[in-house]
């Protein structure tokens, strides 16, 4: 049986230096993957630009040879086409928008130097078979990160603007830049009273795509291996597999051309671990249900990778979580992670204090630490119903931790 895998992207790249742009890169490239499978075993070749595909699929047969086992069954009679067009800029258009943001970003903050890159890219996968699968995903999206150094500072504490977005909203953009340069400029001390702390769960949850990987329960390792159907966790938390591409900003099928059943995209409900995630060759070995996370590059064996998961979002904003009390934001957090027996630690070195609408001021750096059942379980808040523009137009994760000054 006959596969094709297509990759193409098209991306702009502005390179900044002291609030202009210095360098324009453009990079396009093409790149196929012809796939053979027979009694079990599967037949891979790749290539970057033009090819002839039918000396690909020649190749691909022909490396046969190497017994690769691959026992599983192909994906057969499904079809999803799947085109985000909301970004219509172009490339002459986006250059324009960035220098005239750089431009107003020197008037209004003449202290501050502004660097790094921002980029314009264009995404394309398709997947196809002999058996009916038809699968295509195409995305165009803007990519921010810009760093913001106070000029009089000799510190390492850039402020930051991080995001994936679909428009250039030019006033949004400035007005979350502003909000964090006035914050930055703003050094507070540390509050001597636990705070809630609000952060992006992406901070928190990989913990998850260790310990809810299938192999990683079959073989019994797996932290949570004795607790499947058990509640854990906070019965307000839920954690999911987002098949969403406009959130998620990647095509909903996976390498294996498995789109995520929704009845099976929830790990855990309510607090209840439901089921880990899996692909098609350990669901097979392990008996576990296939969630769709076959991943790998265009031109690898599909295997069981990373999950996109998210938790759910309640009822409240971020505010309404706060429930009346200040909180830290947790902006840039690096150099930790979680132990075997599950608790977490990790310095913060970019915080600033808020009341859930706005930023306060700048906190100095701080080691928090917590376990993943009570950063989840008994000091588990909510996930905010809201996003947080100036955090890259993400829902944002309250709980509470142990913090100590660093």
């Amino acid at each position: 049986m006959k596969e094709k895998v297509t990759e193409q992207s098209q991306e702009l790249t502005l390179t900044i230096l002291s609030n202009k742009i210095k360098s324009i890169y453009t990079k396009n490239s093409t790149r196929t993957a012809c796939r053979i499978y027979k009694d079990g075993k599967i037949g891979i070749s790749g290539c970057i630009g033009e090819t002839d595909i039918n000396e690909l699929y020649k190749k691909a047969e022909q490396n046969l040879e190497y017994q690769i086992d691959y026992p599983v069954e192909q994906t057969k009679n499904l079809e999803s086409h799947t085109k985000i067009d909301s970004c219509k800029i172009s490339n002459r258009e986006f250059y324009g928008k960035i220098e005239n943001i750089l431009k107003e970003l020197s008037r209004l903050h003449p202290d501050y130097i502004v660097s790094n890159k921002v980029y314009l890219r264009q995404s394309d996968y398709s997947m196809e078979n002999e058996l009916g699968m038809d699968l295509s995903y195409s995305d165009k999206y803007i990519l921010s990160s810009l760093f913001m150094k106070e000029k009089k500072s000799s510190e390492d504490n850039n402020a930051y603007f991080l995001a994936f977005l679909r428009d250039l909203d030019t006033e949004r953009i400035l007005e979350a830049i502003t909000e964090l340069m006035t914050a930055h400029s703003k050094s507070l001390t540390l509050p001597k009273e636990p705070l809630p702390l609000v952060l992006d769960d992406y901070l928190v949850t990989q913990i998850f795509n260790t310990e809810l990987r299938a192999d990683v329960f079959g073989t019994g390792s797996s932290l949570f291996h004795h607790q499947l159907g058990k509640e854990i966790f906070s019965k307000n938390f839920s954690l999911k597999i987002n098949n969403n591409p406009i959130e998620s900003f990647r095509s909903n099928f996976d390498m294996e051309g498995v789109i995520t059943p929704e009845n099976l995209s929830c790990l855990i409900k309510d607090g209840v671990i439901i089921r880990p995630f899996s692909d098609k060759r350990t669901s097979k070995l392990y008996g576990y249900e296939n969630t769709g996370c076959g991943c790998g590059d265009y031109d690898s064996v599909p295997t069981l990778g990373r999950a996109d998961i998210e938790i759910q979002p309640g009822e409240k904003t971020i505010k309404e979580l706060l429930n009346g009390q200040i909180g830290i934001l947790v902006y840039w957090a690096s150099g930790g992670g979680f132990t075997p027996d599950g608790n977490f630690a990790t310095s913060v070195q970019l915080s600033y204090l808020t009341d859930g609408k706005k930023l306060l001021g700048r906190l100095p750096k701080f080691v928090m630490k917590g376990s993943v059942y009570d950063i989840f379980g008994k000091n588990f808040i909510g996930m905010s119903k809201d996003k947080l523009y100036l955090r890259g137009d993400h829902n944002m994760f309250v709980t509470r931790m142990d913090i100590k000054p660093l």
